[in-house]
């Protein structure tokens, strides 16, 4: 049924190898990502659901620990960007934004209800905070454009409005600082924007010196040979998803993985009404909306540079695409 998902991801591999015998470690996160991948889609078409649900739950607990952990330190300590329990401050932006959409799905699931309910509630309140205090530009963004579609598909314009009024009373407790960094979005003189715009510029001149990838974490020693005269500051990536996977494995497997997200777009935008059950297709629509944020995210930064990053986007995704290929092969095999 999903045929070019799995060709993608197979092809993705084999135009890597290149780029694996000369890494300098980095390419176990996406093969790391891809076994889980098809752990998970394997796992639920032998019907155990339940395994894979479980995953992604205690990946969130994993996540609304780690925002305690961080609105602990800003409010206790005062440190305005304080990092997540295991990861940088800008990985765990990455990690609440694909939990986010998930919490907020399983929130308006009927099928869910008293104390649960109230926990899902209470974990999208702590998240949302912890976004926020993360400063991270490019999670605020992306998390807004996923959820107003996640509302306006399980709820319609109603949900629209909740969504607006939540986010509006969490932005007004952290309002200074969410006008000071938008502010600085269109700023020509920031100093981030400047590097990020010198990496973007000249990343496509270093895919064309190495098509087959500098291999994997390699980035940073080669891209002072190509500095523009303004740049300060040696990238250790392109601020680019698929910039990054071009410079680190080579242009053939960033073509093979830019299908890959296009197929699995595709497929989950035109077959997810294959699933009857509600519980399990709010909870994919939350799935499918937080793979959204990485990609949205991945425009400005490498998103998949993290390895807990990856193994939750490709288990949220083996997730969606399990639960449609079982629902849609029950379907045809009923006709």
């Amino acid at each position: 049924m999903a045929k070019p998902i799995y060709i993608s991801l197979i092809f993705f591999l084999l135009s890597s190898i290149p780029a694996v015998l000369i890494a300098h470690h980095g390419f176990q996160i996406y093969l790391a990502g891809i076994l889980v991948f098809f752990g998970a889609y394997i796992t639920i078409q032998a019907q155990r659901c339940k395994i894979v649900n479980t995953a992604i739950l205690l990946q969130i607990a994993y996540v609304t620990a780690s925002s305690i952990h961080m609105i602990y330190h800003h409010v206790v300590t005062g440190i305005s960007r304080p990092q997540g329990l295991f990861s940088n401050v800008n990985f765990t932006a990455q990690m609440l934004e694909l939990s986010l959409p998930v919490l907020v799905s399983l929130a308006f699931n009927k099928s869910i209800k008293g104390i649960p309910k109230w926990l899902l509630y209470g974990g999208i309140a702590i998240n949302l905070l912890a976004l926020l205090i993360t400063q991270t530009r490019g999670a605020w963004i992306s998390a807004v454009i996923a959820l107003g579609i996640l509302l306006f598909c399980v709820k319609g314009w109603r949900g629209i409005l909740a969504g607006v009024t939540t986010v509006g009373v969490f932005a007004c407790i952290q309002y200074n600082t969410i006008a000071g960094r938008i502010s600085t979005m269109s700023s020509a003189s920031n100093g981030q924007n400047i590097e990020r715009l010198n990496g973007w510029l000249v990343t496509p001149k270093m895919i064309m010196d190495f098509p087959l990838g500098m291999g994997f974490n390699n980035f940073k020693y080669y891209y002072p040979a190509y500095m523009l005269p303004d740049a300060k500051e040696v990238l250790i990536h392109p601020h680019n998803l698929f910039l990054g996977i071009a410079a680190d494995a080579g242009i053939l497997s960033a073509i093979s993985f830019s299908c890959f997200v296009g197929f699995l777009a595709w497929y989950i935008v035109t077959n997810i009404r294959y699933i009857p059950d509600t519980f399990y297709y709010i909870f994919a629509l939350g799935c499918a909306t937080a793979l959204l944020t990485v990609v949205l995210h991945g425009m400005v930064d490498y998103t998949l540079k993290n390895q807990s990053i990856m193994v939750f986007c490709m288990l949220e995704a083996g997730f969606c695409v399990g639960m449609i290929d079982y629902y849609k092969c029950s379907a045809l095999n009923r006709k």
